[in-house]
């Protein structure tokens, strides 16, 4: 009950939130013997050896847990997973979904920090597997930021972090709905975006299937300004990074870890309801990249601010490299 305590704590009828969060449990083991009882008879088509190590980065529905119980069972195998998003335990929605953390359920886990090796052996009772930490790889490729795919320069890419949860896509427990993204996503677009002077993709977050015909709306938005690109195919940021480009997101969720390996300027928007910043963490972020708070009375001057004054921005930037440079190399093994 610990998982649905919020959502039941907003219904003015507690009977009918009763049999919703009943309905939804029943639900997900129902899915999970059936795909278990789906893979045991398909597996042996592919020819899986015997104590078979099975890698991954990470796992989250219910389709998941069943694979590796069944390759556990099935064929003794060791289930290794490596870190995802490299951002462990920088916020307080972390604490909360410990026991659906990789160390939680995998026998080896690797991780790239020495922030997400205290959090996995320390902080996180869940913890079953070995965690062992690895030096990062950075992602970037100099081959590929030369493709530039896109044949176009842009100044600043905004990541949408969301995929729209509909009824089935996650047992994380996201506390943003479908709708508040939808409508953050129309402010910043409208507000913000389409009055910069510059160039700015719009990037979808990937494998997302439509579930609302409103989702459309952000797309049709950008259609209308001449200085905004929507695509919304998987790309990986190589392949339309350049130097100096400004990067804007929400949440300090697995796509900050990733984007900041770059060292491109980041702006990121803290949200209380979507992996929001720790609180004795925020100060060592606001001195090493630019954090605003969207709640905030000043959030709309501080991000036109940046977004408008390229060269301000750029200045101010270059400013926080020393603590950004610590910050980084602690937090997430950059």
């Amino acid at each position: 009950m610990i998982v649905f305590r919020l959502f039941f704590n907003s219904f003015k009828y507690k009977k009918l939130a009763k049999e919703i969060i009943t309905d939804i449990i029943n639900e997900t083991i129902n899915k999970y013997y059936y795909n278990y009882k789906f893979l045991d008879k398909h597996l042996d088509n592919f020819n899986i050896l015997k104590n078979s190590n099975f890698l991954t980065s990470q796992l989250s529905n219910v389709n998941d847990f069943s694979f590796i119980d069944l390759l556990k069972k099935k064929y003794n195998s060791k289930i290794i997973v490596f870190q995802h998003g490299h951002g462990q335990g920088l916020t307080k929605y972390h604490e909360k979904i410990k026991f659906l953390k990789e160390s939680s359920y995998s026998d080896f886990n690797y991780v790239f920090s020495n922030n997400a090796y205290k959090y996995d052996t320390k902080n996180n009772y869940f913890s079953e597997g070995k965690t062992i930490a690895l030096k990062y790889h950075k992602p970037y490729n100099k081959i590929l930021t030369k493709l530039n795919y896109l044949n176009k320069k842009f100044d600043l890419v905004y990541f949408s972090p969301w995929h729209m949860n509909g009824t089935d896509h996650s047992i994380y427990n996201y506390l943003i709905n479908d709708l508040e993204k939808i409508n953050i996503e129309k402010d910043l677009v409208e507000n913000y975006l389409s009055k910069a002077n510059y160039n700015i993709l719009i990037k979808k977050y990937p494998y997302n299937l439509q579930k609302y015909r409103s989702e459309n709306s952000i797309s049709g938005l950008t259609k209308r300004y001449d200085n905004l690109k929507y695509f919304d195919q998987n790309l990986k940021y190589p392949e339309f990074y350049q130097k100096n480009q400004i990067i804007l997101m929400f949440g300090c969720g697995s796509t900050f870890g990733y984007l900041a390996s770059f060292n491109n300027p980041i702006i990121l928007i803290n949200l209380k309801n979507y992996f929001p910043i720790k609180e004795d963490l925020k100060n060592k972020f606001k001195k090493s990249i630019f954090l605003i708070d969207y709640w905030s009375p000043n959030f709309s001057n501080s991000l036109k601010k940046l977004i408008y004054n390229k060269n301000f921005l750029l200045k101010e930037w270059k400013n926080k490299s020393f603590y950004r440079n610590k910050f980084y190399k602690e937090y997430l093994g950059i």
